[in-house]
């Protein structure tokens, strides 16, 4: 790791400018995805700066969530967060081709039921009306990321659970091979723990 130097004759906070350095050198790529960062002592003797200054910046890029802490182990650099807009209806399939993650799906089940009132609401179909629900589990980087339920009405779609959705994008099939106009969907976020 390349060491640039600090200024304590400008009034940027030491601790701050610290923490842009180790921040550039995640950014570049210089600094890799669970690599270990210098340990605190070591930083504190390289730059000459105290260790609380030291453990400030470190605190807040793991605050920040480039940095996280294994106690016993060190400091590594964290995955980057993967960020989506979810104000456009776009697939995550595609948005991921463009990014630097490995993305893939599996289908855990997809059936024909009777829609719930519920359900039905959404979609704007009676109850009872035939709907494919469809659930999905999405792996970045060969690590699950977080599982997906869609329902769609079986009449506008009857051939849908033919198609290979763990390789295919559901929105580029609906798109494509039933020639949908894709124009808004109703989406719940919920985090649940392991």
């Amino acid at each position: 790791m390349d060491f640039k130097k600090i200024n304590k004759r400008i009034p940027i906070p030491i601790y701050y400018q610290l923490k842009e350095i180790i921040s550039e050198k995640i950014e570049s790529g210089e600094l890799k995805t669970g690599e270990k960062v210098t340990s605190e002592n070591k930083l504190s003797e390289l730059y000459q700066i105290s260790r609380m200054t030291v453990r400030q910046a470190i605190k807040e890029l793991i605050e920040e969530g480039l940095l996280y802490s294994e106690k016993g182990k060190g400091t590594f650099v964290a995955r980057p967060k993967l960020k989506r807009d979810l104000s456009e209806l776009t697939s995550l399939t595609e948005e991921m081709k463009q990014s630097v993650y490995r993305v893939r799906t599996k289908v855990l089940e997809m059936e024909v039921i009777s829609a719930s009132k519920k359900v039905a609401y959404k979609l704007e179909i009676a109850p009872g009306e035939k709907v494919i629900k469809i659930d999905r589990l999405r792996l970045i980087d060969a690590q699950p990321f977080f599982l997906e339920t869609s329902f769609l009405p079986f009449e506008i779609c009857p051939g849908l659970s033919k198609d290979d959705l763990n390789s295919n994008s559901l929105y580029s099939l609906l798109e494509e091979k039933y020639k949908l106009i894709l124009d808004k969907a109703n989406i719940t976020i919920e985090a649940v723990s392991a």
